[in-house]
């Protein structure tokens, strides 16, 4: 018999192992590592980078690969984005809609043309105040996806014993 047709996937001659040929080669395609052995996606400690051998991202492409995840995934995920740009919350109180007021000279028109913009604003004002939760809480989720899936151990310690570290 050649090893065809017998339920599970073995393979001829490789010993039942399918393609799965080694626990490195597991180890590679499982956790934070990419497949290629390349460098860690994390944040670490600078003595751990240098001495170690794990190779650690550098700070840029672990901020650009955090990103680029959270436009992908999160609502409202490009402002996130930009705040981590930029380092800084983005403002949204400029974007801020404006009530438009009717200059009809006729009373009746004046109120139809008013009771438009006022919906138009109520809208406008509800997906303002939408965005400004989605920003908040996003930056929250943000904070907790750094700190537990880029960040070593070494980092997290670091970063708890800070002065001005809150729970």
């Amino acid at each position: 018999m050649s090893g065809r047709g017998r339920g599970s996937y073995k393979g001829r001659g490789r010993g039942g192992r399918g393609l799965v040929k080694s626990k490195s080669f597991k180890k590679n395609f499982q956790g934070n590592r990419n497949y290629a052995g390349g460098p860690e996606m994390k944040f670490a400690p600078m003595y751990l980078n240098e001495g170690s051998k794990i190779r650690f991202a550098t700070y840029a492409s672990v901020l650009e690969h955090i990103i680029q995840h959270i436009q992908k995934t999160f609502d409202n995920g490009e402002d996130i984005a930009v705040s981590l740009k930029k380092m800084e919350i983005v403002d949204l109180d400029a974007e801020a809609p404006v009530r438009a007021i009717s200059l009809e000279t006729n009373e009746d028109k004046r109120k139809i043309e008013q009771d438009g913009y006022d919906i138009l604003y109520q809208e406008r004002t509800r997906r303002h105040l939408d965005r400004e939760d989605n920003l908040r809480k996003g930056l929250f989720k943000t904070y907790g996806l750094i700190f537990l899936n880029y960040c070593t151990r070494g980092m997290q310690h670091r970063i708890e014993e800070h002065p001005e570290f809150k729970h």
